[in-house]
């Protein structure tokens, strides 16, 4: 299987938050509790335990991924935090979100913020492009 899905989102995560991401799941400190073509729930654990929620809506040629993290970095600014990574990089290796061929032409994260009953959209915050990634604490 190929690497389809991370490579479309790539470019939404920074390298460090990517790197980190890779490193939790190397560590296995992410666990997918539920997974099909449509979703992913996963726990992950690090200060806290994390509910991470990915959830694949196709729309026509367009891929978008509404995604939920209960982690301070990515309910604070709205940023695709390092546990989103690492679920992605799960439910791409065991064959969820639709991972059996290349991505659509269009594919963009969509993001959720958890209310305590239901998901709610929320616009991300913008921040100015990072020259060097290295120079801003990422998470």
């Amino acid at each position: 299987m190929g690497l389809w899905l991370r490579n479309a989102l790539a470019r939404q995560f920074s390298p460090r938050t990517r790197m980190k991401g890779d490193e939790y799941v190397a560590m296995g400190l992410i666990r997918i509790a539920s997974g099909s073509e449509a979703e992913v729930s996963a726990i992950a654990l690090g200060t806290n335990e994390y509910r991470v929620s990915i959830t694949r809506r196709d729309r026509g040629s367009d891929a978008t991924f509404a995604i939920s993290c209960e982690c301070l970095y990515y309910r604070q600014d709205f940023n695709p935090c390092k546990h989103l990574w690492g679920t992605l990089s799960i439910a791409e290796r065991e064959g969820h979100l639709g991972t059996d061929g290349p991505m659509p032409r269009s594919t963009r994260l969509e993001f959720l913020i958890d209310d305590g009953d239901e998901f709610e959209e929320r616009a991300p915050v913008r921040h100015p492009p990072l020259v060097d990634a290295g120079s801003r604490a990422l998470d």
